[in-house]
């Protein structure tokens, strides 16, 4: 920094230049600045830059998803962490203990990675889902090349933090303690909720998440037809609780969605 009269002015050097680094063309002419400050002119959709040494050209490389049999492949390696569950077409298990259904997926991302997540359906509740989760973020997406030196860590990733334990025993009461602790402010959750809560016989709280599924729809104006269908259901879940004809009202409800959920998964 060098001082004069009217104040201070920074003297730079040949190679340098104090605007902003992103506004200069570094992939055209050569700076003296280290490899950490270069940025990459910008490339395409769908399309990432392959950064190189200094001087030589930065490549845009193509990015797209793995083909179907190509997902096939890698999910195949998880198999036997999931030999007691049910395979659900290429990309995934998914298991069945009375009102819940555990699924298992593997998402096919544009990046060319899979990305495992987990999540459980409500049986009892058309449409009834809680719990989506994805890994932390250090094993959340895996590339092709990294799959081998990669898998035993998130195989056991998955056995870790995946909930409710996807080694132990699938139990409806500790997963409807693990759906009531993660709940949000939204109606699919009060309506899984209180479906679940009346086939486990707790009335009470079945009726406490309906009162709290019609609130939410009371605050709404532009409800969608499955909200609408929640509201429904909700009024005909009240109506076979009081007529004590709940379980065969659930039951036929469980019959239908574990059909549907064994054809289709994520």
């Amino acid at each position: 920094i060098r001082f004069r009269s009217g104040g201070f002015r920074f003297a730079t050097t040949p190679g340098y230049d104090l605007r902003s680094l992103r506004d200069q063309d570094y992939c055209s002419k050569p700076h003296d600045v280290t490899d950490k400050y270069r940025y990459p002119r910008p490339v395409a959709p769908g399309t990432t830059p392959a950064f190189q040494s200094q001087g030589e050209t930065i490549m845009a490389v193509k990015m797209k998803p793995m083909t179907r049999s190509e997902l096939r492949r890698y999910v195949e390696a998880y198999r036997p962490l999931f030999c007691n569950w049910t395979a659900v077409r290429e990309e995934g298990f998914v298991r069945v203990t009375g009102p819940i259904a555990q699924r298992i997926w593997f998402e096919n991302l544009r990046s060319g990675a899979y990305r495992p997540v987990a999540g459980v359906s409500i049986l009892v509740a058309r449409g009834g889902s809680m719990l989506h989760q994805f890994l932390d973020i250090r094993n959340r997406e895996v590339l092709p090349r990294e799959h081998d030196s990669n898998f035993e860590r998130v195989r056991k990733a998955m056995c870790d933090q995946f909930v409710p334990s996807i080694i132990s025993p699938l139990d409806a009461s500790e997963v409807c303690r693990l759906c009531e602790e993660r709940a949000t402010g939204r109606m699919i959750d009060a309506h899984s909720l209180s479906a679940l809560n009346a086939y486990l016989g707790d009335f009470d709280s079945a009726r406490k998440w309906n009162d709290t599924l019609k609130r939410l729809a009371l605050n709404r104006t532009d409800l969608q037809e499955w909200e609408k269908e929640y509201v429904r259901a909700a009024k005909a879940l009240e109506e076979s609780i009081e007529s004590g004809n709940v379980k065969a009202f659930l039951d036929e409800v469980r019959a239908s969605e574990e059909s549907r959920v064994l054809h289709a998964c994520g």
